[in-house]
């Protein structure tokens, strides 16, 4: 940077001293780039390649001036970054999540700067980066936290000079693209403080553009989006204390746009040894509410199936096989709706088990009530034994009692509570088992200056469920998270389906329904203390159809009919909302 932005100023010997250094720091750096025999290279999805590749990119443009063969190795880099742009998606979503971002944006940043400044480029018409706030803003809590996927942490920042600051680079972005979504989240992060903020004053001097108007999530952000090229789906009732905030997620390892070039020769190490990426998170979910971030990802370095809210199948996890499977079969954003949803097939990213047919898992949001329905369906195949654990993580401050219904209500030391209710006709086991954050780690990322409520946000306890099968076998299970504790809820499991209903705070009966009659046949289901107010469907074929009534019976209860009455058309996820 000193030869780039004083070269001029600088005193002769100077000045021939440092090209001198640059030449040669470059030249090594590019070498490897080339033959692809440094640890980072060709790995595009890695931060750890990002930052050498555009280091060196922006020393070869300062070099410029100075050395005859810095435009020919300028070529090679800029063939590396024609490569990791080719796997960054419109849709915004990057793979490491947001606080690693941090540490390879800036680079990129001051490269893109420095090839318009050099080489009169518009550098900055880049279509992830026009997607980027929108995507990074649907990581904010309402308690002023992120959304930690993969290997990012709960404050949203990381290490290094770059890494643990931010503002200076959603100024940029907001300056260039004139993103006023990206300006009010710098104006965000210049608000907050953190040791490292110092290392980002002078850029954000530099490149903060006061022409552009802040614009504040609520009025720039839907309450639903999906970022297909990572299988990430984020839906939130707002951003005020109250407000709840779902995370979801299901793709291939590498994500989609990689995937899409294995055929075309795309180095195989690009998505086997991204060490910061979570490829084991499919059918994954998060969930913040009442002021709480209840259902929390693993964080840092914890890679295993066991550490994330989802399945494992006769104590294994998911597969980094490159070919294992997993993709969204459709999501429902729910634009006038008041819930949205999203199914995944993850089945296939358990390439270990034996006898597994299938595994999917459908989540609805249901906004007015802040309240989360997660279904999963497992199907075995053959003879054996075996065992199905649903994993459930919460920070071990959480308290977690049995209510009296059987719902587990678990509390925070601030005294907020939500209630996580089971539906399922099959017999279950729970325990709690303690995740702490391993010593060595600790320490570890101690040293990075990771902020402590980082690392507290990752010593977590795993509230598993476990369901033993035998031979060919067909499990179901309806999970229910419910703000507060003071829900009436019931339940109801037979051949026609899986019912779960509860009493409204709002007013009104809720009943989430899961069908899996075999016939065409009408068939009744339990009978209801009210006429509900609300019918939620989860579990059917997407883009089918349902046909549902609803019979009074005495003392104006009600019972649902199923193959009888109104036909109503259900989402691509397999939903409806009636």
């Amino acid at each position: 940077y000193g030869l780039d932005l004083f070269g001029k100023q600088l005193p002769e010997a100077f000045l021939e001293r440092i090209v001198d250094v640059l030449r040669v720091e470059t030249e090594r750096m590019v070498r490897n780039m080339a033959k692809g025999e440094a640890g980072w290279s060709r790995r595009y999805h890695y931060h750890d390649c990002w930052v050498p590749v555009f280091g060196s990119g922006i020393g070869r443009l300062a070099l410029l001036p100075y050395v005859d063969e810095a435009k020919s190795w300028l070529g090679v880099v800029s063939k590396e970054v024609g490569e990791i742009l080719s796997l960054q998606s419109e849709d915004g979503a990057w793979n490491e999540g947001v606080a690693p971002l941090n540490y390879a944006l800036g680079p990129m940043l001051f490269y893109l700067e420095g090839r318009r400044r050099a080489l009169g480029e518009n550098a900055f018409d880049v279509p992830w980066l026009r997607g980027l706030s929108s995507w990074r803003a649907n990581h904010l809590l309402p308690s002023g936290e992120y959304v930690f996927l993969d290997d990012s942490t709960s404050s949203g920042r990381y290490h290094g000079e770059t890494g643990g600051v931010v503002a200076f680079q959603l100024y940029k972005i907001a300056g260039e693209l004139g993103d006023g979504l990206a300006q009010w989240q710098a104006l965000l992060e210049r608000d907050r403080s953190f040791l490292k903020d110092y290392h980002g004053h002078g850029w954000s001097f530099l490149w903060y553009d006061p022409a552009v108007s802040p614009v504040p999530p609520r009025e720039d952000l839907p309450t639903a989006s999906f970022h297909p090229s990572w299988g990430q789906f984020f839906s939130r009732t707002g951003f005020s204390v109250g407000a709840s905030v779902l995370s979801f997620e299901c793709v291939q390892p590498g994500g989609l746009l990689a995937q899409n070039r294995i055929a075309d020769g795309l180095p195989i190490e690009t998505i086997t040894q991204n060490k910061h990426a979570h490829y084991k998170d499919r059918a994954t979910f998060t969930y913040f509410c009442e002021g709480e971030y209840f259902f929390r990802p693993s964080g840092y370095f914890r890679f295993e199936t066991e550490f994330k809210n989802t399945l494992t199948f006769d104590g294994k996890g998911q597969s980094l096989s490159i070919d294992s499977g997993g993709r969204m079969l459709g999501v429902h954003l729910g634009e006038g709706d008041d819930y949205a949803a999203a199914r995944c097939e993850a089945g296939q990213a358990y390439d270990e088990v034996d006898g597994l047919s299938g595994f999917d898992r459908t989540v609805l949001h249901s906004k007015s009530d802040n309240a989360l329905f997660v279904l999963d369906h497992v199907g075995y195949s053959g003879e054996g034994n075996h065992r199905v654990d649903a994993h459930f993580h919460v920070g071990n401050e959480m308290s977690i009692v049995t209510g009296k219904d059987g719902s587990l209500i678990i509390t925070s030391p601030n005294d907020r509570s939500c209630s996580l209710i089971q539906v399922c006709g099959e017999p279950t086991q729970v325990e709690e088992i303690p995740q702490p954050v391993e010593p060595f780690w600790y320490e570890y990322l101690s040293c990075y200056d990771i902020p402590p409520q980082d690392l507290e946000a990752m010593n977590q306890v795993d509230v598993r469920f476990r369901f033993d099968l035998s031979g060919s076998a067909t499990l179901r299970t309806l999970w229910a998270i419910l703000p507060g504790t003071s829900y009436e809820v019931s339940q109801h499991t037979d051949a026609t389906g899986l019912y779960f209903w509860y009493q409204s705070p709002r007013g009104g009966l809720r009943l989430a329904i899961v069908p899996t009659l075999s016939t065409s046949e009408a068939a009744f289901g339990p009978v209801l203390p009210t006429r509900p107010e609300t019918i939620f469907i989860l579990g059917c074929e997407p883009h089918g159809t349902i046909q549902l009534a609803l019979e009074p019976r005495e003392h104006d209860r009600w019972a649902p009919v199923l193959n009888a009455g109104e036909q109503h058309t259900l989402s691509n996820a397999g939903t409806a909302m009636l």
